[in-house]
């Protein structure tokens, strides 16, 4: 298992996840990120706040490199009536 880390960057504003998150060695983070982000974009419906989709997670590793960026306009499919 190895500890990663999913920041929420916001333009210039990053809500640094202080915690990380314990991974399989094996584990498609970059879909974890996805997944995560469908969650906040979800949660952000039901509470009726807008959803920001210019967000974005960057994932960090153990080493403390970036090992993926997912911007949450990517995670959801959005139909907008015209």
């Amino acid at each position: 298992m190895a500890l990663y880390y999913f920041h929420i960057v916001n333009g210039s504003d990053i809500i640094e996840d202080e915690l990380g998150t314990e991974c399989p060695d094996n584990a498609d983070i970059r879909q974890l990120a996805i997944e995560g982000a469908r969650e906040v974009v979800a949660e952000a419906v039901k509470t009726g706040t807008p959803a920001n989709l210019d967000q974005m997670y960057r994932v960090v590793g153990p080493s403390g490199k970036v090992v993926c960026e997912v911007p949450f306009r990517e995670a959801v499919s959005v139909n907008q009536r015209t």
